[in-house]
């Protein structure tokens, strides 16, 4: 049995099938978007798939709001999860780097110019893969700042989910790299502003949440990109915490009647 993943994009038809071959020798497997249920329509595989919710949002069911993470009081905030990501499908990975951290910059500082928004880095991942770790281009992020003299502040605690969500309240958006991250805000009723940055599993949930309008790429990432869409959110963003709330409530409804018959 597969439980609540995604599949895709793949480098190949080939690579593909071979991934359709081994999942035919599942069960059950437990899709969390849409996306990936045509990807096992494609090959068949639909009539031992079910579509579930990512087991994420269950999460909203128990949030505490008794949990206290300590902000500046009456400072306004957007958030932001970056990922230390070596942008393998790029010709030139160290110039989609630089482009990636300038964007978020110029993004940060359009921010805090025009609606007084404080930059909060919140790190969801900070284990360290090869030597590298979030926070190591969080710190560069940060550092670009303050050449610009843009004050930032950097929640390096190491946090529950739950601590996470509550800091995400207290955003006005977040620009969420991070695809647990954007799903944590959305809890919330946070706005998100998502960054996909591999296979199907950014672009299925966020459509899963009908936010697929602000979805951003980020191998061909533009500072206007994220600018516009932080302009829509701040214009419509009592409508998009709305829209994320009745979705994030209709997915906790929906694994309450999912059966999962597991058995030994």
């Amino acid at each position: 049995m597969i439980f609540g993943q995604s599949f895709g994009g793949f480098a190949s038809e080939k690579s593909e099938s071979i991934a359709a071959k081994y999942l035919d020798y599942c069960s059950k497997i437990y899709v969390r978007e849409k996306v990936s249920y045509a990807f096992l329509e494609k090959y068949n595989l639909s009539q031992k798939a079910e579509l579930i919710p990512d087991l994420a949002f269950y999460l909203k069911k128990n949030v505490n709001k008794n949990i206290s993470t300590t902000l500046l009081p009456n400072q306004k905030y957007m958030g932001i999860t970056m990922v230390n990501w070596h942008f393998p499908e790029t010709k030139n990975p160290k110039e989609a780097k630089e482009n990636y951290i300038k964007s978020i910059v110029a993004a940060c500082i359009y921010a805090k110019q025009t609606y007084g928004l404080l930059p909060l880095f919140i790190p969801q991942v900070t284990v360290r893969h090869h030597g590298k770790s979030d926070n190591d281009i969080i710190h560069e992020t940060i550092a670009r700042l303050k050449q610009q003299n843009v004050i930032s502040e950097f929640y390096e605690k190491d946090l529950s989910v739950f601590e996470m969500m509550n800091l995400y309240k207290d955003c006005e958006f977040l620009i969420g790299t991070r695809l647990h991250s954007c799903i944590l805000a959305a809890n919330v009723a946070t706005p998100i502003l998502p960054i996909r940055y591999q296979g199907f599993k950014t672009q299925g949930i966020v459509k899963e949440l009908h936010q697929e309008n602000l979805l951003l790429d980020i191998h061909n990432l533009t500072q206007k990109q994220l600018i516009d869409n932080i302009i829509y959110i701040m214009n419509n963003k009592d409508n998009i915490k709305n829209t994320l709330e009745l979705h994030t409530t209709n997915f906790i409804e929906d694994f309450d009647e999912i059966n999962f018959n597991i058995t030994d």
